[in-house]
């Protein structure tokens, strides 16, 4: 709240004079009434016997006023000026207005060009009318040209620049907490914005560039949230040292000169969706920069490297970022920097290592280099590389596109190294064949201790002997699919409502229809062993068959499955003539054994009749068994029982 004297157009701030009015009246009230005389006549020579003017008027106005809203003050490049006063010419109007404004004021900023450093040191609102508009250099370049000491400082739409000197900064929070600066441009200073022991403000929209020394600095500074700034071009984009608990979204830092974002010894900051992009080095934690979290990052074409975890950087999360086309490498952990999680991120070099481990321990889970996802536990240093095919595949194998380069750099290191593959990758291909080969000149299967895990989609190998490693199938096959093996016999019988399994095994991936007397019944999908169960067995003969076919060609295998009329059924007489003995006996026997006359010479005549000893098939066990139940007929019922 102030009041202005109309005679000399100078501003008194009456809230100050308040103060003072208290100060006195509270020390008025402890003296001795015999002093309080000399006190007022040698104050009163002092201007302090204003306790009967100005102070006297400000404490009645505020006791029966209150206190007054925040004013309004207007800048342009010749002065300063608030609604209903008088206009305050000065060569440094910004500055001056500062000077001038109470606490809570705002202070609105007409285009133009200014000079000047000025020191907020009060909660004030600063609005430029643009930062594109309104620009303000330096006059001294070894102060900053905003100097903000006071908490609740809003700063927004100005062009900063000039403070090149050795403490120069756009903007310096010194001590400063839950300040705003956002949407202006900063360029051509030693520092674009820096905060020194400040924590809890907002940086948002502001275009940070050509600044010599670094973009956005952060000392001893916590809390803090950069959200949608450009950081370009800068010494480095964004530093922090000794500054924990900040958060960083949707930046843009590139083309700085040494390093996009530099965390030294800085731990539990977030950053989230940032581009980081054409730095020397990406982004880089180092000396003890511990749990921060990094998701969702792009980080490209950097010319040195990507991300760079050194010196004992610890218990750090790296999570979906992308890191491509940076030249020497990926992403570093090096220096003791363990207990890292790397997850779901993608890396591809241009001219080096996807990921390079260097006295360092951390956890590697789904990381895609190069198109190839991998997961590997290491001891050792080691480097990996997602590559392209060496050389043509190996004679019988055909490989699923996924190669990894991976080299031991210190003597002794070895990788359990884990390949994700998906169903489409097997290509409809026998997947129970996949190994992973090495490389080294010539194509190898046995290139350690083999993984296999189809349920999950995962094969892996234990890795001592360095080189190129590849997933790898049995090659596809010209040949018709061939049926293995199948189950039950093709001669089976079953008593009513009884339950069959049938089951065939194939030598390639095939579609399988299953039918009954040329209806199907249910089919199977690209597989390589497949069955059928039926649960409701119904009187007759059924011809069960099973059609296997690929792009190769088709195979079959028929069942005669037999469900004879059980009160009919008269076991051994499989001639059909009502009697059971030696000529059903030698029939039975040559049926078995001569399966191409089944028929024609050895047709049965009650085939439902064959199966003796009540298994289900129709085989030499039946044939034997009937032979000696006619041969000994003393022994019926024991040794030798037809069912």
């Amino acid at each position: 709240m102030n009041l202005y004297n109309q005679r000399t157009g100078s501003r008194i701030d009456l809230r100050a004079e308040l103060r003072a009015f208290v100060r006195m009246h509270n020390h008025w009230l402890t003296t001795p009434i015999g002093t309080r005389a000399n006190i007022y006549r040698t104050g009163k020579g002092n201007g302090v016997g204003r306790l009967g003017g100005i102070t006297l008027t400000l404490a009645l106005l505020l006791l029966f006023c209150g206190t007054a809203s925040a004013t309004q003050l207007y800048v342009n490049e010749t002065g300063w000026w608030c609604v209903g006063g008088v206009f305050n010419v000065d060569d440094v109007p910004i500055l001056a207005a500062v000077d001038g404004a109470d606490v809570g004021d705002t202070i609105f900023v007409w285009n133009g060009s200014y000079i000047g450093n000025v020191a907020v040191n009060k909660r004030l609102t600063l609005d430029g009318e643009g930062a594109d508009v309104v620009t303000v250099i330096a006059r001294s370049m070894n102060d900053p040209v905003f100097r903000v000491s006071a908490n609740r400082v809003n700063i927004s739409g100005f062009a900063v620049s000039g403070a090149m000197g050795s403490c120069g900064a756009g903007f310096y929070l010194d001590y400063a907490d839950r300040c705003s600066i956002h949407d202006n441009r900063v360029n051509s200073n030693r520092y674009g914005i820096r905060l020194h022991n400040s924590g809890d403000n907002t940086l948002t929209g502001n275009t940070v560039s050509g600044n010599g020394y670094g973009g956005v600095c952060l000392e001893f500074s916590s809390d803090n949230a950069l959200i949608d700034n450009t950081v370009n071009l800068n010494g480095v984009g964004i530093y922090l040292n000794s500054s924990d608990h900040n958060m960083f979204a949707n930046n843009t830092v590139s083309a700085n000169i040494w390093r996009g974002i530099h965390l030294e010894s800085s731990s539990d900051n977030a950053l989230t969706n940032n581009t980081v992009n054409s730095n020397m080095v990406g982004i880089y934690l180092h000396s003890s920069s511990n749990y921060n979290m990094l998701t969702d990052n792009t980080v490209n074409s950097n010319i040195w490297r990507g991300i760079c975890l050194e010196s004992l950087s610890n218990y750090n999360m790296l999570i979906n970022n992308t890191v491509n086309s940076n030249i020497l490498c990926g992403i570093c952990l090096l220096s003791s920097s363990d207990h890292n999680t790397l997850t779901e991120n993608t890396v591809d070099t241009v001219d080096g290592w996807d990921l390079c481990i260097a006295s360092s321990e951390s956890t590697f889970v789904d990381n895609t280099l190069n198109d190839a996802t991998v997961s590997f536990t290491y001891g050792g240093d080691v480097s990996l590389n997602g590559v392209d095919s060496p050389a043509a595949d190996p004679a019988g194998r055909q490989s699923i596109g996924k190669f990894i380069n991976v080299m031991n750099q210190s003597v002794g290191a070895w990788l359990f190294l884990n390949f994700s593959y998906s169903n489409d990758d097997v290509g409809g291909l026998n997947e129970s064949s996949l190994v992973v080969c090495s490389y080294d000149g010539i194509w190898h299967d046995d290139s350690g201790v083999q993984h296999l895990n189809t349920a999950a989609n995962v094969v892996g190998v234990n890795i001592t002997g360095f080189g190129v490693f590849a997933p790898m199938l049995h090659a596809a096959s010209s040949s018709p699919p061939n049926i293995l093996s199948f189950a039950p016999p093709a001669i089976v019988s079953d008593m009513e409502g009884a339950t069959r399994v049938f089951g065939i095994t194939v030598d390639q991936t095939v579609d399988v229809t299953w039918l009954i007397n040329g209806v199907v019944v249910a089919t199977n999908a690209g597989v390589t062993e497949a069955n059928y169960t039926n649960t409701s067995a119904a009187i007759g003969v059924w011809n069960v068959s099973a059609v296997v076919a690929n792009a190769n060609g088709a195979d079959m295998q028929t069942w005669t499955w037999s469900i004879p009329i059980t009160a009919e059924r008269n076991p051994g007489d499989v001639t059909g003539n009502g009697v059971v003995n030696i000529g059903d006996a030698v029939l039975l026997f040559n049926w078995v054994s001569f399966e191409d006359e089944r028929e024609t010479t050895y047709a049965l005549a009650e085939l439902e009749n064959a199966n003796v000893n009540g298994d289900g098939a129709v085989d030499i066990g039946d044939a034997v068994l009937l032979f000696n139940w006619v041969s000994f007929p003393n022994e019926r019922g024991g040794a030798y029982v037809l069912k």
